[in-house]
């Protein structure tokens, strides 16, 4: 299940990270056709689209690392209850008498 988890968010966080980098490539070809702009003007622009991009990344690798630790503290707990669950199984082995004798 923990696997399962892993796999999607690391699936979702792949199509994200797509997201942000075809949304850079839309902006900077609807910037390279515009030639109402100067030279000037399109770099400018061009530059503040990088910067909304590795802003947008920066917040998303955040937003990454907490759906990480998230999966984490999922894993932390169903160590938990194997460990809880084996304690139980090995209590009612203890009861049970010895068939043997």
């Amino acid at each position: 299940m923990l696997r399962r988890a892993r796999d999607a968010q690391a699936d979702h966080e792949s199509g994200r990270r797509k997201a942000l980098k075809s949304a850079l490539y839309r902006a900077r070809s609807a910037l390279v056709d515009r030639m109402d702009l100067s030279g000037a003007q399109r770099r400018e622009q061009l530059s503040a689209t990088r910067v909304a991009r590795l802003e947008a990344e920066a917040a998303l690798r955040v937003q990454i690392a907490k759906e990480r630790d998230a999966l984490k503290g999922d894993r932390a707990k169903a160590g938990a209850l194997r460990r809880d669950m084996v304690s139980v199984i090995v209590a009612r082995e203890r009861r049970i008498p010895s068939l043997e004798a």
